[in-house]
């Protein structure tokens, strides 16, 4: 996929999670392994992303945004 994580990291990471699958016992073992590897692999992408040619500025904007997304933010806040 563009701009996604490569070819061969992909598969490493899913040989490495399949491996981990096979040796996990209970259902909640698995399930917990699961929200590993969805955090595993949004983290990866998020540092793919923040790699990008963009200037300082807008990175630490983003950063401020996703650090902040739940919260009311005012124009106050800002002044």
């Amino acid at each position: 996929m563009e701009s996604g994580l490569s070819h061969d990291e992909s598969y490493t990471l899913s040989d490495i999670y399949i491996h981990r699958a096979d040796a996990a016992k209970p259902p909640d073992e698995v399930v917990d392994l699961i929200g590993e590897m969805q955090i595993d692999y949004a983290s990866r992408m998020q540092k793919l992303r923040k790699n990008n040619n963009m200037s300082v500025y807008v990175r630490r904007t983003i950063d401020y945004i996703y650090d902040h997304l739940h919260e009311h933010l005012t124009m106050e806040l800002f002044s």
